[in-house]
């Protein structure tokens, strides 16, 4: 069984209730458990702010896709909603909500 922070923490409060541990050794324990969750903190911090600071992979389209799009944007019975979103369809993007 993995030893979550949660885990670990219900287990020192616990053996401090009950007697099993010193005060000290609890205060200790707290103490081990904050430092592992503010490492684990700036880790996930530091690792999204790299992953926010690469660049997108980069995606091609072929010389097909381009033409239609090119078109859909010379069509003047469409809304520039409608070309948009035709646009992303020939160019098989999928539009989503950040």
């Amino acid at each position: 069984m993995t030893d979550t922070p949660l885990l670990r923490l219900a287990r020192t409060l616990l053996d401090g209730a009950e007697g099993r541990a010193t005060f000290d050794e609890t205060t200790d324990r707290m103490r081990s458990l904050v430092r592992d969750l503010e490492a684990a903190e700036s880790m996930r911090l530091r690792q999204a702010d790299c992953s926010e600071n690469e660049a997108p992979a980069r995606r091609t389209i072929t010389r097909e896709e381009f033409n239609a799009a090119r078109v859909l944007f010379l069509d003047e019975d469409m809304t520039s909603s409608e070309v948009m979103t035709a646009v992303a369809a020939a160019w098989r993007l999928a539009v989503e909500d950040a």
